[in-house]
Formats: structure tokens, C-alpha cells, sequence
């Protein structure tokens, strides 16, 4: 969504080890030029609200279609029954 009004809930994680651990999740969420094409996320570096703050995080953002899945109004996909 590109409101600013709505929020997706997650979580963030400290990396020690950028350089060696970044291209481990990348390949798991299946992100780069030696994955599928089009990848189905891109990685990108956004401002992450943390109640009173923000945080700079790289963020998975879904990089293809979304035309007939499943919203999730609350925003909370670890909540989330869409398959009834």
C-alpha cells in the first residue's frame, strides 16, 4: 500500500555480521541476479517506526503482482488465518 496511514507489523533484527549474513536472507527470500527473475521481493532500506522512534532496516518488499491475494487489513501477517 502506498497509504501512510496503514502499517505492516514485523519484526527487527540486529546483524553482526552484515556482509557475511545480508546475502544468506537475500538468497532465502529469493532476492538478487542469480535468483529467479523477476524476483518475487527487493530489498530495500526504509525507515522502520519502533513506537517512539524509527530505525533504519532493510526491508523485503513483494516486487510482483498482488492483483487477487489476500489483504490483510490488520497488518499482522503472523496473526493471520487467510486460509480460512
Amino acid at each position: 500500500s502506498e497509504q501512510r496511514d496503514e502499517y505492516v507489523y514485523g519484526s527487527i533484527l540486529q546483524l553482526n555480521n552484515l556482509r557475511k549474513i545480508l546475502p544468506v536472507i537475500d538468497h532465502y527470500e529469493g532476492y538478487g541476479d542469480d535468483q529467479l527473475q523477476p524476483n518475487e521481493f527487493i530489498r530495500v532500506s526504509l525507515e522502520v517506526e519502533t513506537g517512539a522512534d524509527s530505525v533504519a532496516c532493510w526491508v523485503y518488499l513483494c516486487h510482483l503482482p498482488v492483483t487477487g491475494l489476500t489483504r490483510i487489513e490488520s497488518g499482522r501477517y503472523i496473526k493471520c488465518n487467510v486460509l480460512g
